[in-house]
């Protein structure tokens, strides 16, 4: 059963007021860096043992070794350029402060999974593992901060600065930075403040930016958006937005997707949707999950599960046991491995809401992950244990249907990619 979008009337012409479509660049993302360097396999394997020592599980699953699609956008008067990383969650905005990087901090903030005896200095300040047998030097301690763009807030004539600023911390999956509410600034997407129909926003609360963990080295953006709590101070426009993702993901710096703000993108979307969620906090639920004909799969799942949508991800995370038998009924190696000549059957998901059910598929094609070494990998991967949500679905989703957000209920819908 199709729906009609109802939003999709909004944006019916890309050009039409209040609604403003933003590229989204295709960039290398840290796992191509380390995979390049060949230090990726040793960093992967300190993951994994980290991942299963925490026994309580994780409920921020942000993880950003794959982030590789960023947005331009610019921040004050005049305006200072960063690249941002994009996300749906409820974690906080920050962009990388001045302050970030100019030396070692004796106090460094330490996240609960930096006691972890398995916790290293690939993850955790030395200061938070002193038995874990990694010193390192104060320039390898800054070094994400000082491969950032810097936001200096003195130098913006529209920055209002709070009489008390106040600090705070944020912790991921393996990750954390520390920030100072810095006040409000004007936030001009896409980093072209001469345009006049980019979207502004001109009292957008914004965080600096203290302290990265090690976890931010290599990443390729200066900061994170997230991105409702933004947009509803963005008055001239509706509450939704629509996220594209093209199929050809080869190049570099150059747009790999689009992201529309204020209505459909009728350039790339179709104009009908095949599912709206129900649920909220972006979030929807599947039924099964099956390479086979889900009506005669013994991989069928025949339980619901939570999804979350994330282009943080390169893959579809899941459930151990169910991630071990589609790798295994695709041929792939227990680590993932697969012959880059191998041919990916089309992958069924059975999405459901209250009142109706429906099959949706994720191409084959989309599942094979090209490594810079040369080697390939199935797009597939486990969720640690006792985390929340039970699947995230990463990039070969958002290349398999365009993905329509509605902020104010903050529920999410699908179409078809019409190119």
């Amino acid at each position: 059963m199709k729906f009609l979008i109802i939003f999709a009337v909004i944006g019916c012409v890309a050009a039409q007021v209040g609604v403003y479509r933003q590229p989204l660049i295709r960039v290398e993302s840290r796992k191509e860096k380390m995979i390049k360097a060949g230090t990726w396999d040793a960093y992967y394997k300190e993951k994994q043992l980290l991942e299963e020592s925490i026994d309580n599980g994780f409920y921020n699953m942000q993880d950003f070794d794959e982030v590789s699609y960023v947005a331009r956008l610019s921040i004050g008067t005049p305006g200072q350029s960063f690249k941002f990383h994009y996300v749906f969650s409820t974690i906080g905005s920050w962009v990388t402060g001045i302050s970030c990087g100019i030396e070692p901090n004796p106090t460094p903030h330490c996240a609960l999974f930096c006691f972890n005896p398995n916790a290293t200095s690939s993850f955790c300040d030395p200061n938070c593992t002193p038995g874990n047998g990694t010193t390192v030097s104060p320039e390898t301690v800054n070094q994400a901060c000082n491969q950032k763009s810097k936001y200096d807030s003195t130098k913006s004539s529209t920055n209002y600065q709070p009489e008390k600023p106040s600090n705070y911390y944020a912790d991921y999956e393996f990750g954390y930075v520390t920030a100072t509410s810095a006040g409000e600034d004007t936030v001009i997407l896409d980093a072209v403040d001469t345009v006049s129909n980019n979207l502004t926003v001109t009292k957008s609360p914004i965080g600096q930016a203290n302290e990265l963990s090690p976890v931010f080295v290599d990443t390729p953006f200066d900061g994170i958006l997230q991105l409702d709590s933004f947009l509803q101070d963005a008055k001239e426009i509706k509450k939704i937005f629509t996220v594209y993702l093209q199929e050809d993901d080869t190049k570099y710096d150059v747009p790999g997707g689009y992201i529309t703000f204020g209505g459909n993108d009728t350039e790339h979307c179709s104009s009908e949707i095949e599912y709206q969620s129900d649920m909220s906090e972006y979030r929807f639920l599947i039924h099964n999950i099956s390479f086979n004909s889900l009506e005669n799969s013994d991989q069928n799942i025949v339980l619901d599960y939570q999804v979350e949508v994330d282009m943080a991800r390169a893959s579809l995370v899941g459930p151990p046991e169910i991630i071990k038998s589609l790798k295994e009924a695709a041929n792939a190696n227990e680590d993932g491995k697969i012959d880059c000549d191998a041919e990916i059957k089309d992958l069924s998901i059975q999405v459901r809401n209250e009142n109706d059910s429906k099959i949706l598929t994720i191409p084959g094609k989309h599942l094979k992950n090209r490594n810079p070494n040369g080697s390939c990998s199935i797009a597939l991967e486990s969720m640690p244990p006792n985390s929340t949500p039970d699947w995230i679905f990463g990039t070969p989703w958002f290349k398999s249907y365009c993905n329509i957000f509605s902020y104010d209920k903050r529920n999410i819908g699908f179409a078809k990619i019409i190119v």
